[in-house]
């Protein structure tokens, strides 16, 4: 028996579902032969979105002794023996109108094929399984909510870093959907103030021309996974604006570090919002700049010198080896792989 894993972009660190699947890789290949099905080295144009997962599909039937992990719409023509739903294109659509394209809307309809033709299917959060329910008319009795979790043998606190100043750290695309606008309007702020600085981590060079000439503002693009730890090591708190999300890696992430988050209730996902070194910012609040820093400095305050009990407290719910258990059993105990 082979696991088969797709991941149209493959398993590096270009985003979350290719984050999950590189650990879902290493967990399952413990046990079991793994092999990675992702896109083709060719484009097709402007029909890549839809012939990538078609071609994706057809050599899925040519495997045989094979079960199938997919995320989503990767392989939506196949019936994927689990599929994994990072949230939906739908959800996003109804909390983001201005995304609303031909290419959204085709997501949103491959999303639905494939849950509807999965054998089971992996919601990432609880706000996820309703999505999938409630656009895509999936059965909820096929869907179970597994959170993501966190490497904390990746994501561990240090306590190297210029205390002279509160750094305020983001990570993830500059784009609309996490936010931009309002770190674009951060970043101009803290250009008037004294104590601040902003540093950005992002996985390419898109939209980082709109904080060019602001000097408390440090952009990383094209970071790798083993220099993130460093990354969120190197800040006091880190602000998430997202307007949505499955669930946030980042947030984990920066969480494992020891590092508290002040994000949108997009980014604070399911257990997270119970957590004291978690603060949800109100959307409304957003635009008001001044108070998103109120709210950081005391954050900060309260939780600075306290990254260990931080880091131990996300590990204990959120770490790897629970998550191996869980998926493992999963994997095991309901399709007898």
């Amino acid at each position: 028996m082979t696991i088969v894993i797709v991941s149209l972009n493959g398993v590096d660190n270009s985003g979350g579902l290719e984050r999950v699947s590189f650990y879902l890789k290493e967990i399952l290949e413990k046990q079991y032969a793994v092999k990675i099905i992702s896109r083709m080295c060719f484009s097709f144009g402007k029909l890549d979105l839809v012939l990538q997962p078609f071609f994706i599909a057809l050599r899925l039937f040519f495997i045989r002794n094979k079960f199938v992990i997919s995320n989503s719409w990767n392989s939506f023509f196949y019936p994927a023996d689990l599929s994994i739903h990072h949230g939906t294109s739908a959800g996003m659509l109804y909390s983001i109108p201005e995304l609303r394209s031909i290419s959204t809307r085709l997501l949103a309809f491959m999303e639905k094929e494939s849950s509807r033709t999965a054998k089971k299917i992996i919601a990432v959060s609880q706000s996820a399984k309703e999505e999938i329910t409630k656009y895509y008319k999936a059965d909820a009795k096929k869907i179970i909510v597994l959170n993501n979790f966190v490497d904390e043998n990746i994501f561990f606190p240090s306590n190297e870093h210029d205390e002279s100043k509160t750094t305020i750290l983001f990570c993830g695309r500059l784009e609309i959907r996490k936010g931009v606008d309002i770190l674009k309007k951060l970043s101009d702020y803290i250009e008037t103030i004294d104590g601040y600085a902003l540093y950005i981590a992002c996985n390419n060079s898109e939209n980082i021309n709109l904080f060019k000439g602001n000097k408390n503002t440090k952009i990383h693009a094209g970071v790798k996974l083993k220099d993130m730890c460093a990354f969120y090591n190197s800040g006091d708190i880190l602000f998430f604006p997202t307007r949505y999300e499955g669930f946030s890696m980042s947030t984990l992430e920066a969480l494992s570090c020891g590092i508290p988050v002040l994000g949108t209730s997009e980014a604070v996902k399911d257990n997270l919002a119970d957590y004291n070194f978690i603060q949800i910012v109100d959307c409304t609040e957003l635009d008001d700049t001044a108070t998103i820093i109120q709210k950081i400095s005391l954050l900060v305050t309260k939780w600075r010198n306290k990254k260990n009990k931080i880091h131990q407290t996300v590990v204990k719910d959120f770490g790897y080896l629970q998550y191996e258990d869980k998926i493992l059993k999963l994997i095991q105990e309901k399709y007898n792989v």
